[in-house]
């Protein structure tokens, strides 16, 4: 209710009418049909930007019932007419098939255009598509090129990026000072993926003097906000009491956490915990089930774990206990679906 409130106080005057006409079936969820073709007619007189908020409406279903078709109308309309928003927005909208078949082309001419208005958010999405793009397009010098422009104007989710860039040498000259400036910025101004980073500079001790305890304050910064690499970096420290107190509870709850979030190193880590003795017998159809998970979450034979681990706790079990841990990842992925990175197009496991 309240972001559908939001909505509606930031479209202008004229258009208040419409949407006040709306408000009541969102409270159902069920908008006539004929109110949302008034609100597609209105839309078609007014502003680029209005059109966009009203796009982004029917995009996520904000006083009207959602349709990505209507909305992908509205945005192409608002993006002809020069909206930086809605051109960056139909650009994520071909780059990632949603409603329409994947048109990389498509994604790169909107994003150039956005881009080419000096709009950040725009900018960093060109310097991914240059990184993600298939292998005819990839670019890392453009890529840098673009992320360098948006983390000027201060956007956070480039700066991370550059700053990986910087890390690796990838499309610029490798150099750790800048990586570790740009992350650091990012990481004051609470970026998730930077804190995580910033912690594994201190704890691999590769960019920065090596610090546990430092390690373990970003990564849990990270935690707070729910970052499943850091949960699994923390719940390591934990389980090996590396700059924290040793607590095994502590730290299969951390790796839990970022399994849940089908982060593979975590699962990787809990099957090889299940698989041996903590004061207590090893747990082997536990250790089996986590391993499962990690094969099924990286569609490859064993992933982070051997061959030979997997057939040697495997071998632990009858075949009604194999059969049953296998039933039960069944269900466990099914209701655990990989699920994009919200924050950031380059995303980082852990280890």
């Amino acid at each position: 209710m309240r972001q559908i409130i939001l909505t509606f106080l930031k479209l202008p005057p004229r258009l208040w009418f419409v949407l006040a006409t709306l408000m009541p079936c969102a409270l159902s969820a069920q908008p006539s049909h004929n109110q949302e073709e008034h609100l597609m007619a209105a839309a078609q007189s007014v502003s680029p930007d209005e059109q966009f908020k009203i796009a982004r409406a029917f995009e996520l279903g904000l006083g009207v019932k959602p349709d990505m078709a209507r909305a992908t109308q509205l945005l192409l309309l608002a993006a002809n007419h020069g909206s930086p928003d809605a051109q960056t927005e139909i650009a994520i909208i071909y780059r990632d098939g949603i409603g329409v078949p994947k048109d990389e082309p498509a994604a790169f001419r909107w994003m150039q255009r956005a881009a080419s208005s000096n709009y950040p958010p725009a900018e960093f999405g060109l310097g991914t598509l240059y990184l993600m793009a298939s292998s005819g397009k990839q670019d890392a010098g453009e890529a840098s090129r673009w992320l360098a422009r948006a983390a000027e104007h201060g956007f956070v989710s480039a700066q991370v990026n550059l700053g990986i860039l910087f890390w690796n040498g990838w499309g610029v000259e490798r150099d750790l000072s800048k990586a570790e400036h740009l992350i650091r910025e990012a990481a004051q101004k609470h970026s998730p993926m930077a804190e995580f980073l910033l912690g594994t500079m201190y704890e691999t001790g590769e960019t920065l003097p090596r610090n546990m305890v430092l390690a373990a304050n970003w990564y849990e910064r990270a935690v707070k906000q729910g970052y499943a690499p850091a949960q699994n970096n923390l719940g390591s420290l934990y389980i090996q009491g590396n700059g924290v107190s040793r607590d095994l509870d502590k730290g299969t709850e951390l790796h839990r956490l970022a399994a849940e979030q089908r982060n593979v190193a975590a699962c990787a880590n809990l099957a090889r915990f299940y698989s041996k003795s903590h004061g207590s017998p090893p747990d082997y159809a536990l250790a089996y089930f986590w391993a499962q998970v990690t094969t099924q979450t990286t569609n490859t034979k064993s992933g982070p774990l051997t061959d030979a681990f997997l057939l040697e706790i495997r071998n632990r079990l009858n075949g009604a206990e194999i059969a049953q841990v296998e039933a039960e990842v069944a269900d466990w992925l099914q209701s655990h679906p990989v699920k994009k990175a919200p924050e950031d197009f380059v995303d980082f496991n852990g280890r």
